[in-house]
């Protein structure tokens, strides 16, 4: 067997170059996967997101309240309606709290929803997290996310106002405050 000087350097520059060669190959490969499947996945979130439901009839919302009972809104009544999806864990929906609990009180003739997008998480706990927030008015659990997915709440908070007729006029993504409400629900009156 020969084994002359630079013999064993042949094969670890033929390894190399094998080397070279399959990640060559697959950057090839992968690289044109990932040229043709991230732009349609960004444009597709970019031209299709969805906005929430801003016009129209308002999705069916039939959740369960802090108390355990069913709340159907097609069986409420008033002159309009505020829904405010929110979460927990979300620190404007904390913050815009106090704010529509004290518009709530303002304003008997008008039902404020606030619609909890929890997922997962037990009535008895978020019963306790909604008695520490101070939140005064009928609290619903979107437990499985299902009402938020109809309504097309991507963003925490989302407020929504309806007419008495259950129609959607006017839609916030974001913080509201008092003067805020007042402005979407004078649209609904």
């Amino acid at each position: 067997m020969f084994q002359g000087p630079g013999y064993g350097a042949f094969f670890v520059r033929e390894a190399q170059v094998a080397q070279q060669k399959w990640w060559m190959q697959m950057l090839k490969d992968y690289g044109l996967a990932l040229v043709i499947v991230l732009p349609l996945v960004f444009g597709y979130n970019f031209f299709f997101r969805g906005e929430p439901v801003s016009e129209g009839n308002a999705p069916a919302l039939i959740l369960m309240d802090l108390q355990g009972e069913v709340v159907d809104l097609t069986r409420l009544r008033s002159e309009a309606y505020v829904i405010n999806f929110w979460t927990t864990w979300c620190g404007p929906c904390k913050q815009e709290i106090p704010e529509i609990s004290a518009w709530a009180r303002e304003n008997p003739d008008v039902t404020v929803l606030g619609v909890s997008v929890d997922l997962g998480m037990d009535l008895h706990k978020l019963r306790g997290i909604s008695n520490r927030l101070g939140i005064d008015y009928p609290v619903v659990h979107d437990v499985k996310g299902k009402a938020a997915h109809a309504w097309n709440v991507q963003v925490y908070p989302t407020t929504f106002v309806l007419d008495e007729d259950l129609n959607v006029v006017a839609t916030r993504i974001g913080v509201v405050n008092s003067a805020r409400l007042d402005r979407m629900v004078d649209q609904a009156r």
